[in-house]
């Protein structure tokens, strides 16, 4: 009778290694399913290689490229450029309401003012 007592025992450790290989299995197949988007460092290194001109681009385009600049930060940029002429640096984003430094340094290989 000895066996019967452990049966809540060993029904819980049972339930705990079928939990743990299923977990196990699940992270498995999302790590190796293939990615729909590329990876962050992927993205980094794109969008470094053709940074976003601040003079020609649109919001969109400036919103996409960004980090931390959504489309109402991005029309202002593009609104500041009408209403004082081309960005003879990409320190004048410093001037838009929202953009500080760690902004801009964050997103400095992404932006060029030509």
């Amino acid at each position: 009778m000895n066996h019967l007592t452990h049966l809540p025992r060993r029904a819980a450790l049972l339930a705990l290694l079928v939990s743990s290989l299923f977990a196990a299995l699940l992270a498995t197949a999302s790590a190796s399913a293939a990615p729909d988007r590329p990876e962050p460092l992927q993205t980094i290194a794109m969008a470094t290689a053709h940074p976003v001109n601040i003079n020609s681009a649109n919001a969109e385009q400036l919103a996409e490229a960004l980090f931390g600049i959504g489309a109402a930060k991005a029309a202002e940029i593009v609104a500041y450029r009408q209403q004082h002429g081309s960005f003879s640096s990409v320190e004048e984003l410093l001037n838009i309401k929202g953009i500080g430094r760690k902004t801009l340094e964050r997103n400095r290989a992404r932006v060029v003012a030509e």
